[in-house]
């Protein structure tokens, strides 16, 4: 381990991950920018990954152990606690950093020292058994009132790409909150959205990997959801000052949790009047930039019309699709442009079979 401090810290928990832990290793080690080390906390693995991290001889690599399993939230709060980087940057030990990600995203926060927070768009590897393996590009907001007022539908941060001004986080005393289980990363986001200043850079920076071996699938997965249901409505409930009843929890939840879940027409109506509420308090408030909030809005409503359409007939659904359009925004031009959008959005998002890359 060098004794000079490094320019960027790149964080990594880990903990049963041997099948892909050494890809994403190396894919840390042929990054094209050099001043890192690589924290790699080891949560009492009950595998063999110890004996893939004891496979590289690299100088800049850090192993540090807990002695008995903490969990995935203090795992992250201790790399942030030894990190001794400028930047922090953040990688799972099952996902991949493409080789420019680090020098990249130095270049940007250097270039823009008021941002605290630089992600990226990134590529999903889709793995089943059985299966030939697929991508998907996801497609994240890019500026900071874009992701800002896109915090309260969805996470708008790939975790796998985020690199972190490190003292700005220090300053204010933000941390993972250990409440919040695997969602820890999205309650970290909304946190620090309400006084740092985030960017999405418009390309691929990394991929992030699906496959059987994951936590958040099933059971574990349903945790995770009400998990981000409960950042979503604390980002609403401080930012706009509404109190959020049990219903219009739910009625959020149908909106933004997938799959989505409406039930008919009423359901959906319900649903536009929720959104069209918080569209109201937010011309109150100005909590977050209003063009912005009225566009993810819209968008939001796009994503619930286009997952109820197979269960209605057309004009049951042009009925509905209109008046729910006219509640959300009154502007019916400006919201068949984010409608529009939102389409668009979903088609860039389409899978295509894997490619494998040399480049890692």
């Amino acid at each position: 381990m060098a004794t000079v401090k490094p320019r960027v810290s790149i964080g990594m928990p880990v903990f049963g991950g041997e099948t892909h832990l050494r890809a994403s290793i190396q894919s840390v080690i042929n990054q094209n920018f050099r001043d890192w080390e690589l924290i790699l906390l080891d949560d009492c693995s009950p595998d063999r990954s110890l004996d893939v991290i004891d496979t590289f001889q690299d100088e800049r690599i850090l192993l540090l152990r807990n002695a008995s399993n903490q969990g995935l939230v203090a795992a992250r709060n201790r790399i942030m606690d030894e990190s001794t980087g400028e930047f922090l940057a953040w990688l799972d030990q099952d996902d991949l950093a493409f080789p420019d990600r680090i020098a990249t995203q130095v270049q940007f926060l250097e270039r823009h020292p008021h941002v605290s927070v630089c992600g990226s768009f990134t590529e999903t590897l889709m793995e089943q058994r059985g299966l030939p393996s697929r991508v998907r590009l996801e497609v994240f907001p890019k500026s900071h009132h874009a992701i800002r007022a896109s915090m309260a539908f969805l996470n708008p941060m790939a975790c796998n790409t985020v690199t972190m001004r490190l003292k700005d986080f220090r300053e204010r005393g933000l941390t993972f909150r250990p409440e919040f289980g695997n969602s820890l990363d999205y309650d970290m986001w909304s946190q620090a959205s309400d006084r740092l200043l985030f960017e999405n850079i418009p390309r691929p920076l990394g991929a992030y990997r699906v496959h059987p071996q994951q936590t958040s699938q099933g059971a574990a997965l349903e945790v995770m959801n009400q998990q981000a249901i409960r950042v979503q409505v604390e980002l609403i409930e401080r930012s706009l000052q509404i109190p959020i009843s049990t219903d219009q929890r739910s009625l959020h939840a149908s909106a933004t949790i997938a799959p989505l879940d409406i039930h008919d027409a009423e359901h959906l109506q319900e649903i536009a009047s929720w959104l069209a509420s918080l569209r109201q308090a937010n011309l109150r408030h100005r909590a977050f930039d209003v063009e912005a909030f009225d566009q993810m809005l819209v968008r939001q409503w796009t994503t619930c019309l286009l997952a109820v359409r197979p269960t209605m007939d057309r004009a049951a659904f042009a009925r509905s699709a209109a008046l729910g359009t006219r509640r959300i925004h009154p502007k019916v031009r400006s919201a068949m442009v984010c409608l529009v959008s939102g389409v668009r959005r979903r088609r860039i998002q389409r899978t295509r079979p894997a490619v494998p890359r040399t480049d890692f």
